[in-house]
């Protein structure tokens, strides 16, 4: 194991080996014959007591309310997701439900493999339709339902009768069933399907709360299969070599496609050009019928007759779009077009008018026109267009059923519980109990603070800490694990029923997973629950500008997400949110950690503990935290090869772990800089088994230079322990270590610097002593627990709706 690892430490003639196994079986103890204790493994792993696991939710529920499922964007939309939940969750009979109020005269098909119950109700009589929908979901738990293209008096009758409806608007204004101020009051908020719909129901009802959910289509594209549907459509229709324009969507007249047919004859001038329109014929009672009869009358007029092909029926378009050389949308106003996606996810080079949602697609191969444009400057795109080479399929991003899982939390989650009075109770997330300082507060914190109502913790990833475990369990926290849940759905599904069964009224994010907090900010953003977020320093905004493309995918963004928080806490002075995410300076708290008062006896038949044996105490320099690239290892050995030079006796170790195998090479690198500047001897590596507050005091100096500091734990425990601390101005640490009083404060990139501070205080042992005191009496009274304690319990109280009864006494 040692060698796999190529552990930096000069071991002579072992003279017993000897393990104790003490909690965890991957930590031990080898005594060699110099008695330095090599205390544990570098590679950081899980311990043997883990926080309790809870399990998936058993099932996924859903309740859609649609006209039927004729051949259009918004079917689709509800049929997809349907399927996709049906297929890749878990789900029980009965929980996914859909309502078809009429019969379409072509309607897509339901499979009949997925466990959907589908309730036709056309044969009954219209008055007693929504009273069926409203008598079976009323016998749920929770009688909450999409109405998909249903009308105003629709959703006011499903209301009245005890549905919590939740209406999706698929379209813009001039396509509107009703005006969103009509339902006010009555719904608990709405859905737009793009960002540009849910702004013109934000202007014509502000106050209406508005959830946007952009549909992902949930089907792959085979690039092999295109070849041969592209193959095949194109002899069906006796396509050739002419340049086939496709276009896909309903006979409406925002669809204009009488702007397209004058776009072929346009093109016609110097191509062979031919357009597809892929689209159910409408029947004589459908008020687009004239429309239809006016396009295919144009169409004879222009010549076009046999240029134009009308495929109706079509109730699969995947293979067409193999066919086509470019895809066409001339729509006067859009709300979210399936068409337009598929033809982006085919790879199809796509000429677009720039409204509605149709802006928010991206991507190589779509050109963009105002809708006004002439006809010739859209045959001049598609000119450019057709010619392009064809994109390869685009891969659908993971975790693929995001969005339809989106739509079933929002429905099952996303709305409140009722008028039933709830107790406070805290809910902390935080991605894992590690070595790392953001747990390391944490539990600090728990242990000091004392809330008169529940307090959970929920680790999203795996403990490696047994004593911080130990420590929450003693003091009563509910601390559980997601651990044993693989996908990040059935993780949120989890914790969000946790939230509910545990009636949590208030979430702090504690050093929490960016995703998680993307997704519960927006699932219960009209809830009321309370989010605080606790930064543990500059990386979290730099999480959130890398998470982008997910928060796009869940059409949310960081500027939401710290609108919806109530408030924020920087662990330093200069840790507030950037103002690209906006003003949220009155949100904003600054609460630095605390470090517990600790007074260290170390018994002589422990001596040294942490510190080599070979390590003359008097030139002992030490460094504590993760070993990765963040805290600059490289560079610290570098100084430590110039310190030596002045100073032989200097010795330097470092007490902490290499964080995740993804790590493991940066600790290759530090082996190699480490053997070539042969450090034997002089930089030790001695792991994370001793808790670094212990160790300290066999030290005289504290090193530490890192990037993206919060408010370090590792130097304040230092302080109070007495030492010096050399250090670069990153983050916190700037607050900490006064330059010139409790240590010194260099630039990273100045190592000769760094290195003659170390020479300065090894070989000047009355200013280190002198500096040392000076840290522990700015630990004690600027980094008190109990301070950091008592300004968390504020905060808390009021996050939870907690009242104290002995303060409104007095």
């Amino acid at each position: 194991m040692y060698g796999q690892y190529r552990l930096c430490f000069e071991i002579q003639i072992i003279t017993e080996l000897s393990l104790t196994e003490k909690g965890d079986a991957s930590l031990m103890n080898i005594e060699c014959a110099t008695g330095v204790p090599i205390l544990d493994l570098p590679l950081s792993a899980p311990s043997s007591r883990q926080p309790r696991f809870i399990t998936a939710t058993p099932s996924v529920g859903l309740n859609l309310i649609c006209p039927n499922l004729s051949l259009g964007g918004a079917e689709r939309i509800v049929l997809e997701l349907l399927i996709s939940l049906a297929r890749t969750s878990p789900v029980s009979e009965g929980q996914i439900n859909l309502f078809l109020l009429r019969r379409g005269r072509i309607e897509y098909r339901i499979p009949q493999s997925v466990q959907i119950a589908v309730h036709r109700l056309h044969h009954l009589p219209e008055s007693q339709r929504l009273r069926f929908i409203a008598w079976q979901l009323t016998q749920k738990a929770s009688p909450v339902a999409y109405a998909h293209l249903l009308n105003a008096d629709e959703i006011l009758q499903l209301s009245r009768y005890g549905v919590t409806v939740l209406p999706v608007i698929h379209n813009h204004s001039p396509a509107w069933l009703f005006q969103p101020r009509s339902i006010s009051g009555v719904i608990p908020w709405a859905t737009a399907v793009s960002s540009s719909v849910a702004i013109e129901v934000r202007r014509d009802l502000p106050n209406l709360p508005t959830h946007v959910v952009r549909h992902e289509l949930q089907r792959d594209y085979d690039k092999d299969k295109l070849k041969i549907d592209r193959t095949r459509i194109r002899s069906i229709h006796k396509i050739g070599d002419s340049v086939l324009i496709g276009m896909v969507g309903k006979f409406k007249p925002q669809k204009r496609y009488e702007l397209a047919l004058r776009i072929i004859k346009a093109l016609q001038d110097d191509i062979d050009a031919r357009l597809m329109i892929l689209a159910p014929t409408p029947d004589e009672n459908d008020p687009n019928f004239f429309y239809f009869q006016g396009v295919k009358a144009l169409a004879n007029s222009l010549g076009l007759k046999r240029s134009v092909i009308f495929v109706d029926s079509c109730t699969d378009p995947r293979p067409y779009y193999a066919a086509f050389d470019c895809f066409l949308n001339t729509s006067q106003f859009e709300g979210l077009s399936i068409a337009s996606m598929e033809a982006k996810q085919t790879g199809l080079p796509m000429v677009l008018t720039n409204v509605g949602g149709q802006q928010e697609l991206r991507g190589e191969g779509i050109t963009f026109l105002d809708r006004n444009a002439a006809v010739e400057s859209f045959a001049a795109k598609i000119r450019v267009a057709a010619t392009e080479s064809r994109q390869a399929p685009l891969p659908r991003l993971h975790p693929k059923n995001l969005i339809p899982r989106l739509w079933s939390m929002l429905a099952t989650y996303g709305t409140e519980l009722g008028a039933a009075a709830r107790k406070p109770a805290l809910l902390f997330i935080t991605c894992n109990l590690d070595q790392g300082g953001a747990q390391r507060s944490l539990v600090n914190l728990l242990n000091e603070i004392h809330c008169p109502y529940p307090v959970s913790v929920c680790v999203e990833q795996a403990a490696h800490r047994e004593d911080y475990v130990l420590s929450l369990e003693e003091r009563g926290v509910d601390c559980f694990s997601l651990q044993k849940i693989p996908a990040l759905c059935d993780q949120l599904d989890a914790l969000l029923s946790y939230i509910d069964s545990h009636r949590i009224t208030a979430i702090c994010f504690w050093h929490a997973g960016v995703r998680f907090k993307a997704m519960l900010s927006k699932i219960l953003c009209f809830r009321n629950v309370r989010f605080l977020d606790v930064s543990p320093g500059p990386h979290l905004f730099r999480e959130l500008d890398n998470a982008i493309p997910f928060f796009q995918r869940i059409a949310w963004s960081p500027e939401q997400y710290f609108a919806r928080i109530d408030k924020f806490v920087s662990k330093y002075t200069y840790g507030q949110i950037p103002q690209r995410y906006g003003d949220f300076a009155t949100k904003t708290s600054v609460i630095p950690n605390g470090v517990p008062s600790f007074e260290v006896s170390t018994p002589k038949a422990m001596t040294p503990y942490a510190r080599p044996v070979e390590a003359n105490p008097e030139y002992a320099v030490v460094s504590s935290g993760r070993l990765v690239p963040a805290k600059l290892i490289i560079e610290q050995l570098q100084v430590a090869e110039m310190v030596r030079k002045v100073v032989p006796q200097f010795t330097l170790t470092f007490i902490g772990k290499v964080e995740g195998a993804k790590n493991l090479e940066y600790w290759q690198d530090v082996e190699v800089v480490h053997r070539k500047l042969r450090l034997d001897g002089t930089v030790f590596f001695v792991g994370s088994r001793v808790e670094p507050s212990r160790a300290l005091p066999e030290f005289r100096v504290f090193l530490m230079l890192s990037y993206f500091q919060g408010c370090p734990n590792a130097s304040l425990e230092a302080m109070a322990a007495g030492l010096p601390v050399v250090a670069n101005p990153d983050g916190g640490t700037q607050d900490q270590v006064m330059d010139g009083e409790t240590g010194f404060l260099l630039p990273e990139t100045d190592l000769e610097g760094i290195a003659e501070r170390l020479v300065y205080l090894l070989c000047n042992p009355l200013v280190a002593k002198r500096m040392g005191c000076a840290g522990r009496e700015r630990a004690r009274s600027h980094f008190s627990m109990v301070a950091m304690a008592r300004r968390y319990r504020d905060l808390f109280d009021e996050a939870t709706g907690y009242s104290n009864p002995l303060a409104s006494r007095t």
